[in-house]
């Protein structure tokens, strides 16, 4: 079963989940651990990893959970992909033990 996704949780870049704007993206009323829950389509990841000139930019999550919903925006998991401005791929957090999904993935 995955575990949802919050702001904060480290990328498989191994940077920090991280708004586009500080304290405006996640859910403002959905806490996990304390920390908004992260969400596809609506909430945009800043990477600051580059490719030496190439930066990855960041982007979203765009297929998240079919199942479950957190502000009429499919909840994103761990292993989500975020699809980057600059080309690149990155999975969405790591495991956070204390919160799963009761969601099947469909892959």
């Amino acid at each position: 079963m995955p575990t949802a996704a919050r702001i904060g949780d480290m990328t498989s870049h191994g940077t920090p989940l991280t708004p586009l704007v500080p304290g405006v993206m996640g859910s403002l009323n959905v806490f996990i651990g304390g920390q908004p829950a992260w969400r596809a389509i609506t909430d945009v990841h800043v990477c600051p990893v580059s490719n030496g000139p190439q930066p990855h930019v960041g982007g979203t999550v765009l297929k998240g959970s079919t199942s479950v919903f957190i502000n009429a925006f499919p909840a994103a998991r761990q292993g989500d992909e975020i699809v980057e401005g600059g080309g690149g791929l990155t999975k969405s957090p790591w495991d956070f033990p204390l919160f799963r999904l009761e969601d099947k993935r469909d892959e």
